[in-house]
This record gives structure tokens, C-alpha cells and sequence, in this order.
């Protein structure tokens, strides 16, 4: 996807390396706000809402005409998408007894 991109918004390498590195950064950063959002709004409602802007963000990144655009897109969809890494592993804790979370957690992953 490098080269078509860099042909599509005429940015360089290090431009392109950004779009992968901006995803990366939110959804490092994102667990601080998506584990107390689950905590106080509950697990279901948090995967819901971070779901639909999921879909939205991938909508808006297929739609971007801009590279500005296309990086602001990404890094609300690295945003949404850390909902993976740090809820599923509590969801299974919370439905699994002790000795079956292994089992489960290696099913998920």
C-alpha cells in the first residue's frame, strides 16, 4: 500500500510511516480512557460505542480525499480499535472460571 499512497496524497516515505505509527500511538494511549469507560459505563456498552466508531472511522478513512484527512481518520480508528486489546481479556476473566481463562484467552487471542 506504500507506493499507492505515496502516488495518491504525494508524500514521502516518512509521511507513510506515520499513517502506521499514528494507529500505534492511539492504541497505546487509548487503554487510559477505554478501562475507566468500561468500569463506570459497563463492558457491553463501551465495546458498542467504540464498535460504531470503529465503523465509522474505516468509512471515513475509505472516503478521505487528503492525507490530513486519511491521518486524522487513523488515529481515531487506532483510538477505537484498542478496545480489543483491553476488554476482551477482562470479558473473559468475568465469564470464565480461573482455570479455564487460559484455555479462553488463547482461543481469543
Amino acid at each position: 500500500m506504500s507506493p499507492l499512497l505515496m502516488e495518491e496524497f504525494s508524500i514521502d516515505e516518512q509521511a507513510v510511516g506515520l499513517l502506521t505509527g499514528v494507529i500505534v500511538l492511539t492504541n497505546g494511549y487509548a487503554n487510559f480512557v477505554i478501562v475507566p469507560c468500561s468500569n463506570i459505563f459497563g463492558r457491553r456498552f463501551t465495546c458498542l460505542i467504540f464498535g460504531v466508531v470503529t465503523v465509522a472511522t474505516q468509512i471515513w478513512i475509505a472516503l478521505s480525499h487528503s492525507y490530513n484527512s486519511l491521518l486524522a481518520a487513523r488515529a481515531v480508528n487506532g483510538f477505537a480499535t484498542a478496545i480489543n486489546e483491553s476488554i476482551m481479556v477482562q470479558v473473559v476473566a468475568d465469564m470464565f472460571f480461573v482455570h479455564e481463562r487460559g484455555v479462553w484467552t488463547g482461543i481469543y487471542l
